[in-house]
């Protein structure tokens, strides 16, 4: 598919792609938005704000606990919350979602369908459910070539009868190195027997927008069981083992992974038998700079809401990246036999091998002047 982008200047070039680089680094906040705009201020529950802000916080954390826990209760918790906001607009004929042809009521009854949609979409974070019209496009390889400047190199030849898991450091504020790197034909050409999908937070997934573009594009719950599911369905999974925490430790001045913890990937190549790869994207955390306070204790509430909590900026002091050279490197492949009753000692060692793997692609590829890896 064919997307003819403004042919006048190069700089009018780079400001459509950093328009659409800031739509999608902003995806996640949109329902948030959207949210405080109708709860604060068009469609007020009481004639208080300060209740109105303690209603709508309780039900960004309800909501956020339900993506991170994927229980159903807290699911049912958020539906009720919704049902009795409904009922509280319906009865009252002097709200303002009356008549109900008007754009505040639209506006209403699209924030219904956004908060229950996500809980009963059979598809969202599911295996095989990709846009291929949107993976295909080739705005992405604009981006590679133009924004980015991206290279993609290949250590080693991948067999094409095996599946692998792309193993990719470090998260960054968002891992754009990633997501524009497999979407680019550059993969496509290196890889081209390689159908791959990536293993996304589960949160990410959960919220409106966001996690229907995240999905779309090959998007899956980062969990054991859909991972598995898409392996054993022929697909290799592309995973980001520092995680959302992770990026609390982005900063262009290092390179810090979250690692020592993290055997997840390990046990899923135990269980199916797929190879690991790692890869090392140079330049990722450049991309946003983010004040560095209180480190610990944001990555704390990290990890306990599963959002991190960060106060970052890019192009023009927004979402939008900067433009930096990324380099992504397909480290060699590291066999592994299938064992899904794997001991801890084997685990290990697995691990072990993969960690002296990853140091030594970071320290043959790592630029001049870079700073030494540091894994926690």
């Amino acid at each position: 598919e064919q997307i003819n982008l403004p042919k006048e200047s190069s700089f009018g070039r780079i400001l459509f792609l950093q328009f659409l680089l800031f739509v999608i680094a902003t995806l996640p906040f949109i329902w948030l938005f959207m949210n405080l705009i109708l709860f604060l201020y068009l469609l007020p529950l009481t004639n208080s704000i300060f209740l109105n802000f303690i209603i709508l916080s309780s039900l960004l954390l309800i909501f956020i606990a339900a993506g991170v826990t994927r229980r159903k209760q807290l699911k049912w918790t958020m539906c009720i919350f919704v049902f009795f906001v409904i009922l509280f607009h319906l009865f009252d004929l002097n709200s303002p979602i009356y008549p109900l042809y008007n754009p505040m009521s639209l506006l209403f009854w699209f924030w219904v369908f956004t908060c229950y949609e996500p809980w009963f979409s059979p598809k969202l974070g599911r295996v095989g459910n990709q846009s291929s019209f949107l993976r295909n496009l080739n705005i992405w390889d604009q981006i590679e070539k133009n924004y980015f400047n991206m290279e993609i190199i290949k250590t080693q030849e991948l067999s094409d009868d095996r599946q692998y898991i792309f193993v990719y450091h470090p998260h960054g504020i968002w891992p754009f190195g990633l997501l524009i790197g497999l979407l680019s034909k550059t993969w496509k050409q290196l890889f081209p027997t390689v159908n791959w999908q990536i293993l996304a937070a589960s949160p990410l997934l959960m919220l409106p927008f966001a996690g229907h573009f995240i999905r779309a594009v090959g998007g899956i719950h980062a969990d054991a069981s859909e991972a598995l599911k898409a392996l054993k369905n022929g697909y290799s999974c592309a995973v980001v083992p520092g995680g959302l925490a992770e990026a609390i430790l982005s900063s262009p001045n290092s390179q810090c992974l979250l690692l020592k913890s993290r055997r997840g990937f390990i046990k899923l190549a135990l269980n199916h038998g797929a190879s690991l790869v790692p890869v090392y994207g140079f330049g990722e955390t450049k991309l946003y700079h983010q004040l560095e306070i209180f480190r610990s204790f944001r990555l704390k509430l990290t990890r306990a809401t599963g959002f991190p909590i960060t106060f970052f900026w890019g192009a023009y002091g927004t979402s939008i990246p900067l433009k930096e050279n990324v380099k992504i490197i397909v480290g060699p492949e590291i066999k592994v036999e299938k064992n899904t009753k794997a001991s801890k000692e084997q685990i290990e060692m697995v691990y072990q091998e993969y960690i002296n793997t990853l140091i030594n692609l970071y320290e043959q590829h790592k630029p001049p002047n870079s700073p030494k890896l540091v894994i926690h």
